[in-house]
């Protein structure tokens, strides 16, 4: 086939559309939906449409930054203390992991890796580590994002069970947990508990996804767990204090296996292993091997090596923790990783990883800022062109003009797209008539006018300003010189959101200090006012924010009136004084009323939404500049929260341009 032209591309962007009107419909806990009839289903017919498995870990870790908790693990709260934040799927919000699954499939992906339980969320355990059951509410929050993914027409390869001593807390103050959780791994009797209780009614939910669930894995990284003392441990290092044996672990692992075939016998079956040796599998009945592969020189392993004699597919791939190289050899050598493995005979893989776990790190498809799901690596859009040449020569297709492809339309007014590489011109059309009839914003206009940095964008301003609740979706036309033309699918129909607004009433201090309530002991040590400052970076007000003693002491503005489950962002500059001996100030996002608790007035026991130090860098290099600081966030069920800012003894900040706005 021919090879993607491997210089840093300059795309003109493409991808497809949103289903968001679906979702107000189709989100019904327990719900089944019709099964799509628009793309075959199964491994082998995905297989047959594109040719290879092109898969991403969504999200690689549940818990950190973008995570999507199907429930909450009462071990690590009780035993170890929830030292992550975990964003509960109704909470991220529908339409938020929708847009993101989309803009996936709009990338090329065609199978999601999602791990479902990777600290034992969603088991019932006692306290001896005995498997009770499953929690109703996992498997009603399985079904939500299975419903998800069917609404955005992506398979999903499922994972049952995760390695479980990736955090430190598991091995110094939360051993208990591990003790618990561990049970299933070393115990055959509670290896039966696990499969009869857990797995069992979890395939049965998978089963009422025939179209979506395509491939299940028994587990991720069992070796992770093993210590045995016949063998050692799999990995050298401190992470395994504890371990079980491999004999065990193995029948775990089988147990898992043999549930998944008998409960979801048209469903292929694998794991994601790290083993370089796959015959300890020799005896569990997988449809596919699956092998985790991280080399920094990108060169793949060869099946005969490992003596598989089942097909593989690479069920995890990356490039190592340490690479810091720039992103155009990055791409390159993940292009050439991501080659061997084909020409070594894999099936396909699944990219690690979609979340910004690493901000903006070597192995994120997202750049750091983690809320703008499309704004993605130089890899992303590359691996795009790549898959979809690839598609093309599978099918026997020639195309001589890449056709655009529209990410998630959100129904703001603002069009976004992958571009078409050889295009010289564009159309964009809009319909707010449900496709009947059409109008064209964008005539013949120049790519270059409009796309950078591997995307394009347009604001429809006219939609941009609706507040009817209506309908909206797009079209793009892709010309070349040579009078080719490459259409885009039709981005679906979206609800008009109407324009963003600025909810923060006296963020620039020009009133005073009307709207922000102090907290805590006040008194001569504490100095909160506006001022008047030539040094103000907008109007003539800021906030003189200095405190004396070592207790801590804020100010927050309460009570400012939000939609719950619903993206936000707060911007602010401060000033670090000359006097100030110190840099320990904070911003807190407060969930306020949240559960009728708060007073909206400033109540610092309120849920912290977000947060964000008043210290970027030193108290030297900080001295006598303004700096900007972005918090993105979500809101809880609640409809009010707070900004509250805190510093401490020795802090003497101006602070400036608060506001607070809705994200699109």
């Amino acid at each position: 086939m021919s090879k993607i032209r491997m210089k840093v591309l300059v795309p003109i962007l493409c991808c497809g559309a949103l289903l968001c009107s679906v979702l107000g419909t189709l989100m019904v806990a327990g719900g089944v939906t019709a099964i799509r009839q628009d793309q075959p289903t199964g491994v082998d017919a995905i297989l047959e449409r594109d040719g290879y498995l092109e898969g991403v870990w969504y999200p690689w870790l549940t818990h950190h930054n973008l995570g999507h908790g199907l429930t909450s693990n009462e071990l690590m709260v009780k035993y170890v203390g929830d030292t992550w934040s975990t964003v509960g799927i109704e909470q991220y919000g529908t339409t938020s992991i929708y847009r993101e699954i989309y803009n996936l499939r709009a990338l090329g992906f065609n199978i999601l890796g999602y791990e479902g339980s990777i600290y034992g969320e969603g088991v019932i355990y006692d306290d001896y580590g005995n498997v009770l059951g499953i929690k109703e509410e996992y498997l009603n929050n399985v079904r939500l994002l299975l419903d998800i993914c069917r609404a955005a027409k992506m398979s999903v390869l499922w994972t049952v069970c995760c390695h479980s001593t990736t955090l430190n807390d598991y091995y110094e103050d939360g051993k208990y947990a591990w003790d618990v959780i561990s049970q299933a791994y070393a115990n055959p009797a509670v290896a039966d508990q696990y499969a009869e209780n857990f797995v069992a009614p979890l395939c049965d939910v998978l089963a009422e996804y025939p179209d979506v669930v395509v491939m299940v894995a028994a587990t991720s990284e069992a070796e992770n767990e093993i210590n045995d003392s016949s063998i050692g441990n799999h990995f050298e290092d401190i992470r395994l204090l504890y371990g079980v044996d491999q004999d065990a672990m193995l029948y775990f692992i089988k147990q898992i296996n043999d549930t998944v075939a008998e409960k979801l016998p048209n469903v292929e079956r694998t794991l994601c292993s790290n083993s370089s040796d796959m015959t300890i599998y020799k005896d569990i009945e997988f449809t596919y091997l699956g092998r985790q592969i991280y080399n920094y020189a990108g060169n793949s392993f060869d099946i005969g090596d490992m003596k598989a004699d089942r097909p593989m597919i690479v069920s995890e791939f990356g490039l190592g923790d340490r690479t810091t190289v720039t992103d155009e050899a990055l791409t390159i050598l993940q292009m050439t990783f991501r080659d061997n493995f084909q020409a070594d005979g894999y099936k396909g893989w699944i990219y690690w990883c979609w979340t910004p776990n690493t901000g903006g790190g070597p192995h994120d498809l997202l750049n750091k800022n983690p809320l703008n799901t499309t704004d993605f690596r130089a890899f992303a859009y590359t691996l795009h062109y790549y898959i979809e040449e690839y598609r093309n020569e599978h099918r026997g297709v020639e195309t001589v003009l890449d056709a655009p492809v529209l990410f998630c339309n959100t129904g703001s007014g603002t069009v976004e797209w992958i571009s078409s590489r050889q295009a010289t011109a564009l159309d964009l059309l809009r319909s707010t008539d449900g496709g009947q009839t059409w109008v064209k914003l964008l005539d013949r206009v120049s790519p270059y006018d409009y796309e950078s940095d591997f995307k394009g964008a347009y604001v429809d301003q006219e939609i941009a300003q609706k507040t009817d609740g209506g309908k909206v979706m797009y079209k793009m036309v892709a010309y070349d010189d040579e009078g080719n033309r490459a259409d885009s699918e039709i981005g679906n129909e979206a609800t008009i959101l109407g324009p963003a607004v600025d909810l923060m009433v006296n963020g620039s201090f020009e009133n005073g200090l009307d709207g922000w309530t102090d907290w805590g002991t006040n008194g001569d040590q504490f100095y909160g006012a506006a001022l008047k400052t030539d040094l103000a970076p907008d109007g003539d007000y800021v906030l003189d924010f200095k405190y004396t003693t070592n207790d801590w002491y804020g100010l927050c503005n309460g009570g400012i009136e939000v939609k719950p489950n619903t993206n936000y962002k707060v911007t602010y500059q401060y000033y670090l004084c000359d006097d100030a001996t110190s840099k320990s100030g904070y911003c807190f996002i407060r969930g306020l009323g949240a559960d009728d608790s708060g007073n909206g007035l400033g109540d610092i026991n309120d849920e912290v939404l977000a947060s964000a130090y008043l210290n970027k860098g030193t108290v030297e290099n900080i001295n006598g500049k303004w700096v900007t600081e972005e918090i993105i966030f979500r809101t809880n069920e609640g409809t009010k929260l707070g900004i509250d800012f805190r510093v401490i003894k020795g802090v003497h900040f101006y602070i400036d341009n608060v506001t607070l706005t809705e994200v699109r």
